[in-house]
Formats: C-alpha cells, sequence, structure tokens
C-alpha cells in the first residue's frame, strides 16, 4: 500500500488538497500521509494520517527511511526550502530503499539556492537576462537603488526593497549573510516548471503576482509569454534541475524580462499552475511508480486563470 509524504505540511492546504487528488487519480499509490513537527498545525487537524516529525536534522537518513517503510512511505515532497539539502545530499540512500523524493541532486540544489553562484555561474550564458549580484565595496559606483537579501535559501521573508547605498549597507547588518542586487522596477511575476527524471522540462507555466502578502501570493493570474516559457524551461534543463521550480522574475515597461531566482520546490502558489495543467504532483507520483512521462511542453495546454486565495471554515 505505498503512500505519499508531504513535508512541513502547516497550513499549506491547498497543497493538501492537490496532494489528494493527485493520489485519487494514482494506480499505484494509496494515500497521503502530512507532516509536520508542530502537532498543533491547521493540516494536522485535516487529515487524518498526520504525522508529527522530530525536526528533519535531527534524524539520521537511516532512521528517517525505517519510519518511512514502517508507514510504508514510497514518495517524497518536500515543501521547506531548508530540508532540500538534506534530502539532496540522501538521494541515493533513499533510492536504494525504493524511496523517491522530489528533489534535485546536491549540486543543483546548492546552485539554485545560493545567489551569489546562481549569478555567478548563469552569467556566462544568460547575461542579459540575469539580474546581477553587486559586492559591497562597489554600490557607489553602480546603479542608484538596490535590494538586499539573503545569499542562500528561499523565499522573501528578509527582503528589502528600492534602497539607497547607504540604506542597503545599514539594512545589510540585520541579515546572516547579505547580498545586493540592483533595484529595477517591473512587474513581478513567478513561473511553475517541472522538469522530469530525464532532464526535461515538461511545461513552465507564468503567473502573475497580483497581491502578495508574507512573500507568498493571494491573487496569483496565469498568462502566456512565450518566449519567457521557453527561455526558463531550457534554463533549467541546462542546469540539470529535477522535480518542481518555482523562478521568480521581472517583466520591464520595454519588454525586457529578467530572471532574479530559482527556488527547486514548490511554491506557496504554484497550485494555481497545477491547477492550469501543469500536473506537477501527478508526474512525480508516476514516476515514481516507475513510468516515463511522455509529454511535450510545444503540447501543454494551459488554462488562463486566476486563483485567490482566502481563509475558510469547515465543520466536523
Amino acid at each position: 500500500m505505498p503512500k505519499l509524504l508531504i513535508t512541513s505540511i502547516a497550513d499549506k492546504i491547498p497543497h493538501l488538497k492537490a496532494a489528494e487528488l493527485a493520489i485519487r487519480n494514482s494506480q499505484y499509490f494509496t494515500d497521503l500521509i502530512p507532516s509536520d513537527c508542530d502537532e498543533n498545525c491547521i493540516a494536522a487537524h485535516i487529515n487524518k494520517n498526520f504525522w508529527k516529525t522530530q525536526p528533519i536534522q535531527n534524524l539520521s537518513p537511516t532512521e528517517f527511511i525505517k519510519e518511512c517503510e514502517r508507514k510504508e512511505i514510497r514518495a517524497i515532497i518536500p515543501t521547506r526550502s531548508g530540508e532540500l539539502d538534506y534530502f539532496a545530499s540522501n538521494l541515493d540512500v533513499f533510492a536504494a530503499n525504493n524511496i523517491h523524493i522530489l528533489c534535485s541532486n546536491k549540486q543543483a540544489i546548492h546552485y539554485f539556492t545560493n545567489k551569489t553562484v546562481f549569478f555567478e555561474k548563469a552569467k556566462q550564458q544568460f547575461q542579459p537576462n540575469m539580474i546581477p549580484v553587486l559586492k559591497r565595496e562597489s554600490l557607489n559606483d553602480s546603479y542608484s537603488r538596490f535590494v538586499v537579501k539573503e545569499e542562500c535559501g528561499c523565499g522573501s521573508m528578509d527582503l528589502k526593497l528600492d534602497l539607497s547605498a547607504e540604506e542597503a549597507l545599514i539594512q545589510s547588518k540585520e541579515l546572516l549573510k547579505p547580498i545586493f542586487q540592483p533595484y529595477i522596477q517591473g512587474r513581478e511575476f513567478s513561473a511553475d516548471s517541472y522538469v522530469d527524471k530525464k532532464g526535461t522540462c515538461l511545461g513552465t507555466v507564468l503567473r502573475w503576482r497580483n497581491l502578495v502578502r508574507n512573500g507568498e501570493s493571494q491573487i496569483t493570474q496565469i498568462f502566456r509569454h512565450k518566449k519567457i516559457e521557453e527561455w526558463i524551461s531550457r534554463f533549467l534543463e541546462e542546469h540539470h534541475l529535477y522535480g518542481h521550480a518555482v523562478t521568480q522574475g521581472l517583466i520591464q515597461d520595454n519588454g525586457t524580462f529578467s530572471i532574479i531566482e530559482t527556488n527547486p520546490r514548490i511554491g506557496g502558489a504554484s497550485t494555481a499552475s497545477i491547477e492550469a495543467g501543469l500536473d506537477s504532483f501527478s508526474w512525480f507520483l508516476l514516476e515514481a511508480s516507475g513510468k516515463t512521462l511522455q509529454l511535450d511542453r510545444r503540447n501543454l495546454k494551459i488554462k488562463e486563470l486566476t486563483m485567490t486565495r482566502y481563509k475558510k471554515d469547515t465543520f466536523s
């Protein structure tokens, strides 16, 4: 009775529901187990199979795998950036025990989660579309307005925008390992993509971030831009990512687009792209069951829709 584990579920109820639907449509996986360190998280009250886990860094792969085998877990979807290095470092160990993980290898995770490495490696090939990482000592010699953020990890909780050079230097003192980038005005978008085990990107779905709260889109709108879709798809293929990724970018008034970063995991509002046709959960379950995906992104049908996220009461 193979089951799917989703880690760090917290209050990610849309992810829970999307995964439950993928399970119902699966011919191999039979049930879903959501997990989190917080036994009082919202998901614990939504799904009867909830598993309260220890912080992942406290578990050896052997301990984790033993518990997975006891619970008949054969596939894992990490949802938190802090878990990616753990799973990426132990992919072979999990695979040897017939447990499949929606996570890239360690080299790719390091590349995509370290923003300095990301820019330095990508600029040789994609310079016109990459937002540069600037040296602290050169701020006054380059642009007029700046962004400060943490060098490693994903998300925008510690992001500081539209600062002068002096303000940027002051704000950087609040961060562990700050980096500086020029502040570029434009309309922000996210791009959800899925790259299969063969290294082929099966599709990229673009969405405007129309309303953002705490770094997550509350209103997100699917749109089409074939040049950007293909550019991001090729970019992820050439840098050997596997699974779901969320790329952040900007489109300026003159039509120029710039890439800010790529987060190599499912995103907070990625369920909009799943609904639009990028069926990442189902595709992962098919691959985890041993099947090879026979899809071509040129034929991917994408629904142009708008997703609005809001609180909802349930009764039992």
